[in-house]
């Protein structure tokens, strides 16, 4: 396996930007993100971390802050879960 170090950037919409070097082949890819910040362990672990509702009005609201826009339907789960576990 060949290791190539990239710089990029996360846009706000989650997308992930790199620019390829010409040489590399089409195929899959395994892809580590080493965030470049000045977060604290603390503050990373605080992001990371969900705090439960207290009411279901609370519920409700963090259901709806949920950006769903990139989900897709799964119409046979079973298949859906064979195809990710499909080592590469």
């Amino acid at each position: 396996m060949a290791i190539i170090h990239l710089s990029g950037h996360i846009t706000k919409d989650r997308k992930l930007m790199v620019t390829l070097p010409q040489d590399v082949p089409a195929g899959d890819v395994l892809v580590t993100i080493e965030l470049a910040t000045d977060w604290t362990d603390e503050e990373i672990q605080a992001w990371m971390s969900r705090t439960p509702a207290a009411n279901g009005a609370e519920a409700v609201a963090m259901l709806e802050a949920i950006d769903t826009s990139e989900w897709v339907d799964i119409d046979d789960p079973v298949a859906w879960v064979e195809d990710i576990q499909r080592p590469y």
